[in-house]
């Protein structure tokens, strides 16, 4: 097809722009989302969108606006446009992580073929980020737009990290570092040279026993232990990829895992930024996007958002991607070409190019190590970038050689701007805190020289962009011999940041001993009198006697309180000290968002928690307020009018919320015009308040100061799993009959559970622990399976119940199958770690095993 004279018009000037473009990625984005949008608006357009589902769920899209005859196969305008779709996607891959991408065109491009061109580029010349982007999962490409589904938000990095024990490791390509924390102390510290010799399996396992007899963990197999390795990990702590090393293969490092299975793996960049944002605290972390950046060999770096990680448990986040379009761009060690991530060996050889180029000899004590070089600057050579760093500070020659070292590592710092300019592009942010660290910047006139050439970078490149370099932490003398873990020096950060990592893995899992803890039963009785005491002998904090009740959802929080109302009224009446106590309980459900309005941000976003901290606050001086209502089945806060309205149909025999739940949304939306509905709560002297949530004790301002007493009730996850897949077959309002479809959401909200809620538990006064879900479970597979019920291992009753669920879904005859066949189930359960599922997708992998094992069992479903 022939274009006419303005289509002429229109290809002369976008083949001009492109001839001029520059070799840089800047100039890339300046050109096709800025110069040609230009050229579009004069001329037929299409919209470009690319769609990308991120690591942790998150839909995120990118517009461009391009003249049609962008779009015409074969030219070069065309695969200019294609390498750089690829390019872009590569940069959110590696930066964000990267599970689906979605592609729309305008009107007249084939979006089928375009989509396949993108992919085939993407697929040949990002092979890393093919690789790691989706955690070793294929990425899914399609044409159109990409629909928003669940977010995962990353682990917040909270603990007390002044209580209990740990063991944290991190691997190098050269070394071992080994770290044992007690009660925040860094009581032993190692570092042993990896030995070709000996399996590396075997000298970790030699490692770890001996950081455990430091810290007296007889049963390494049940210790927490995190060890801190090179390359991509998934957010589950398994290895995605290890850089090629003779020392260290992924091989060895997943035996000592099947090992021992409570060993978790985390990217060396991600304990480190988990370190600084420990040490930090939560005020840095929480007002700025803060960058941990660790300069080894390679360069890794992790992103911290409001105190978590942007990657949601921690998933790594990379640097190979294209900012280099030269014909003579170095080569990467991932083998990609004009690679952001230039490697320490880089700096040595384009230091020995330079010196070469320039005709200036190396000093006489690193004369022999220059080796034989090429054109090019490369060439075998022993030099290190630490001697680059050492020769920054040498006098010799007229200073050329220092010169020269310090325009290499300046150049090395104006390459690092471009990833931060590519940071705030994707993130939307206009700057960042940024902590550096690793072997690079360990010399202080290195470190400067690197610092002042990614100031460079960011003013030239990305005038606006703030950066704040965050001093260094302050590091412990070499002549102490117990250090503070805040204190760590700098070579130590990451070993210590994975014990403390291991430490918070403990308290998520509740695997620290509280001070006070008492079963259930016990607690019905000790509870309501130790509450009594506080109350009649004044002991409370002020006005009110105010009682915070935490736990995880479905653990028998709501039920126990329910109890402790009773029996605080019923000590009311019997005890004359007590005499006309009131008991008020705030439900912090009450206190949900309705989903529409909610910010994305996991469980707190859920909660309106400042009105809920103001609401206790006045309520501590005797204030009267007006706390709103939310209906748990519907789930939708009340107005006025909807109330009123769900309070009629209750009077004729049903209630419209129970009845028809969409129905009832529409008319509280429309409604809205009535005002919030509320319950008035004015306490007086004699009242006690009960507040029941599970992010009660998730506030240490309220802890410390307006709580008298603060209770957690825990039933463990696999149990409140149990009694969820009971409830859902016994209520017909209760949403997820299906039992793959409940774990789905157990799985899915558990990561954050732990980080947030179970971490409480170490603030509260007492752990009353719920077993009437075990006790319930217990009597119900008796009931089942009958005779076959005294041959369960009585330690698994939990994932028997669960296995029978999905069996029975499906049409399965579970008592024949349990009775024929029970080796096969306990092998399955085995295997299958229920009580460990974390990754997405656990329970449709469940069902699918369980299923085929009844169908290699010889049982067929019935209709």
């Amino acid at each position: 097809m022939v274009p006419s004279q303005s289509g002429v018009d229109v290809v002369r000037k976008i083949d001009g722009l492109l001839a001029q473009i520059g070799d840089d990625l800047q100039s890339r984005h300046v050109v096709f989302r800025e110069e040609l949008k230009k050229i579009a608006r004069g001329t037929q357009s299409v919209d470009l969108t690319l769609w990308v589902e991120e690591g942790n769920g998150k839909v995120a899209k990118e517009v461009m606006k391009l003249p049609r005859q962008t779009f015409e196969p074969g030219t070069e305008r065309y695969n200019r446009l294609i390498e750089y779709v690829a390019v872009c996607l590569n940069i959110r891959g590696e930066i964000l992580g990267m599970r689906r991408v979605g592609i729309e065109t305008g009107d007249g491009v084939d979006p089928d073929m375009f989509l396949t061109d993108v992919r085939k580029y993407f697929e040949m010349e990002f092979f890393i980020t093919l690789r790691d982007a989706n955690f070793g999962r294929p990425i899914e490409w399609q044409t159109g737009r990409i629909e928003q589904g669940k977010i995962r938000v990353g682990q917040v990095r909270a603990g007390r990290y002044d209580h209990g024990k740990a063991i944290g490791l991190v691997v190098t390509g050269t070394d071992i570092k080994t770290v044992s924390l007690e009660s925040g102390d860094i009581v032993y510290h190692k570092q042993i040279m990896i030995d070709q010799e000996k399996s590396l399996s075997v000298v970790l396992e030699e490692c770890i026993a001996k950081a455990a007899r430091e810290i007296d963990a007889d049963h390494i197999e049940e210790e927490n232990i995190y060890i801190g390795v090179p390359g991509p990990v998934d957010p589950w702590g398994n290895i995605v990829r290890i850089p090629e090393s003779a020392e260290v293969t992924r091989e060895e490092l997943e035996a000592l895992q099947k090992k021992y299975p409570k060993i978790s793996f985390i990217n060396d960049a991600n304990v480190e930024a988990a370190y600084h944002r420990i040490v930090w605290a939560g005020d840095i972390a929480t007002n700025q996007p803060t960058v941990s950046l660790v300069l080894r060999k390679g360069i890794g770096f992790a992103i911290l958002v409001e105190g978590q990680s942007l990657s949601w448990v921690g998933a790594p986040t990379e640097t190979h991607f294209r900012v280099n379009f030269a014909a003579d761009a170095p080569v990467c060690n991932c083998g990609m070409k004009g690679c952001l991530e230039l490697s320490s060996e880089w700096v040595a050889t384009r230091f020995l190019h330079l010196m070469s180029k320039g005709g200036i000899e190396l000093p006489s004590e690193f004369a022999g190590r220059a080796g034989s070089e090429n054109g090019g600057g490369e060439g075998r050579h022993d030099l290190l970038a630490e001697d680059v760093g050492t020769l920054l500070k040498h006098g010799g020659g007229g200073g050329a050689a220092s010169t020269i070292a310090a325009r290499v590592f300046r150049e090395y710092g104006r390459n690092l701007s471009i990833l931060f300019g590519e940071l705030a592009r994707l993130m939307g942010v206009s700057g960042f805190w940024v902590v550096l660290s690793g072997g690079m910047v360990h010399q202080r006139k290195q470190r400067d020289e690197i610092v002042k050439g990614f100031a460079e970078g960011i003013d030239t490149k990305f005038p606006g962009l703030r950066i704040e370099i965050l001093r260094r932490t302050n590091e412990a003398e070499a002549k102490e011999e117990i250090i503070r873990y805040e204190r760590a020096p700098e070579n130590w950060q990451g070993a210590v940041g994975a014990a403390l990592c291991a430490l918070q893995d403990k308290q998520m899992k509740m695997r620290m001993e509280p001070e006070v803890k008492m079963m259930i039963d016990e607690a019905e009785d000790a509870v309501p009198s130790e509450i009594a005491e506080i109350f009649y002998t004044e002991q409370k904090l002020s006005v009110q006697t105010i009682i915070g009740a935490a736990g995880a959802s479905g653990g028998g929080k709501s039920h126990f309180i329910k109890t402790l109302k009773n029996r605080l009224e019923e000590l009311g009446r019997s005890d004359k000290r007590l005499e006309g106590v009131k008991v008020k309980i705030i439900t912090m459900d009450d206190y949900l968002i309705q989903k529409e309005k909610r910010k994305r941000g996991g469980i707190r976003a859920k909660y309106s928690l400042k009105r809920l901290w103001g609401d206790l606050v006045a309520i501590n001086v005797g204030d009267t307020i007006y706390h709103p209502v939310f209906d748990q089945v519907s789930r939708v806060r009340y107005t006025r009018l909807g109330r009123f309205l769900d309070e009629k149909s209750a009077m004729l025999g049903h209630r419209l919320s129970e009845n028809n739940t969409e129905l009832f949304r529409r008319i509280n939306r429309l409604t809205e015009w009535s005002g919030e509905a509320g319950v008035k709560l004015k306490p007086v002297k004699n009242t006690i308040v009960i507040v029941d949530g599970i992010l009660a004790l998730d506030d240490p301002v309220m802890n410390k100061l307006y709580y008298d007493y603060r209770i957690f009730v825990d039933a463990p996850w696999i149990w409140r799993l149990c009694a969820a897949i009971s409830r859902a077959q016994q209520e017909k309002w209760y949403k997820g009959a299906n039992t793959a479809d409940i774990i789905e959401k157990f799985v899915f909200k558990r990561p954050e559970e732990e980080a947030i809620i179970n971490v409480t538990y170490l603030d509260a006064d007492i752990m009353v622990e719920n077993d009437f879900y075990e006790k319930s479970v217990d009597s119900v597979l008796e009931k089942l399976l009958g005779e076959v019920y005294q041959s369960l291992d009585k330690n698994l009753h939990a994932q028997y119940y669960i296995v029978y669920a999905l069996m029975k879904d499906h049409g399965y005859d579970a008592k024949a199958i349990f009775n024929e066949k029970l080796e096969s189930i306990n092998e399955l359960i085995r295997e299958s770690r229920i009580e460990e599922m974390y990754e997405e997708g656990a329970g449709v992998k469940l069902m699918e095993r369980v299923c085929r094992m009844a169908e290699l069992c010889g049982h067929s479903r019935k209709d």
